[in-house]
């Protein structure tokens, strides 16, 4: 039976035209960087930490924010803490800009107060590689609640091993919740990033799209859809358990490693 839903933040519960909004993260990260630090590299460096988090298959023993650092270190000769000390200014003085860019989605607050008050561990699932405040700042843009008491876990590069679309990523999270992948429902816009890897661990899977998917069997619709569709009460019990494979294996166990570590710190 589901446990814990996990919710995708991206044109889940936040509409982001995804190419406009990368397109002026980097531009006003690149323009901080030349003026703060005389740095002109920031835009290549930040699409390489792009390309290295979402493409890893690391071991999970450093966070993705400890890997982002370590790579500008490299490029620019400063040195992590020095480099951790100007992000957190370029997301205190210039990321606020960049609401205008997204439009919350209707509902999104009250169907993350339902599920809590329903008893399920309620995650929000987003591609760990901005740091906290740039997480917490994208989800007052959707209207969506802070209190750290209503969420199990917010998956940010702070405190995360892995990214998306690896099938580890989902692998931590649930062993960070204390739930087994079959005990989980992600709740996600992407193929690539959401649906496919989060099923190929095990989790169950509701597809966010404009409306609901022609093939039947594929369980998905609006973020509505979903509100709906939880009104019965045995709707957790229409997600059934995937059949375990061998496949699942490799990213449970670096998953585990990387919830391990996180749990120690």
């Amino acid at each position: 039976m589901i446990k814990a839903v996990l919710l995708d933040l991206d044109n889940t519960l936040l509409l982001n035209p995804d190419a406009r909004f990368a397109a002026e993260y980097i531009r006003a990260l690149d323009a901080f960087f030349r003026e703060a630090s005389g740095f002109t590299g920031a835009a290549a460096t930040i699409r390489q930490i792009m390309d290295t988090i979402t493409g890893s298959t690391g071991a999970g023993t450093q966070t993705n924010l400890q890997q982002m650092l370590a790579i500008f270190a490299a490029h620019t000769g400063q040195t992590p803490a020095a480099l951790a000390a100007l992000f957190e200014a370029f997301y205190t003085r210039v990321y606020p800009s960049l609401a205008g860019c997204v439009q919350p989605v209707a509902g999104a607050n009250d169907l993350i107060q339902r599920l809590v008050a329903a008893g399920l561990a309620v995650v929000i699932a987003t591609n760990p590689i901005y740091p906290e405040t740039a997480i917490r700042q994208r989800m007052t843009w959707a209207g969506l609640p802070q209190s750290a008491d209503l969420y199990a876990l917010i998956t940010t590069a702070d405190v995360m091993h892995f990214a998306k679309p690896d099938a580890a990523y989902y692998a931590e999270i649930v062993a960070r919740v204390g739930v087994e992948p079959d005990e989980a429902l992600l709740i996600g816009d992407s193929l690539v990033n959401d649906i496919v890897p989060a099923g190929r661990l095990g989790l169950s899977t509701y597809h966010i799209t404009p409306a609901a998917p022609a093939a039947a069997a594929t369980a998905g619709g609006t973020l509505a859809d979903f509100a709906r569709l939880i009104q019965a009460d045995d709707w957790r019990h229409r997600f059934q358990p995937r059949p375990l494979a061998p496949e699942m294996i490799v990213p449970q166990y670096r998953g585990n490693i990387g919830a391990l570590h996180g749990l120690l710190t």
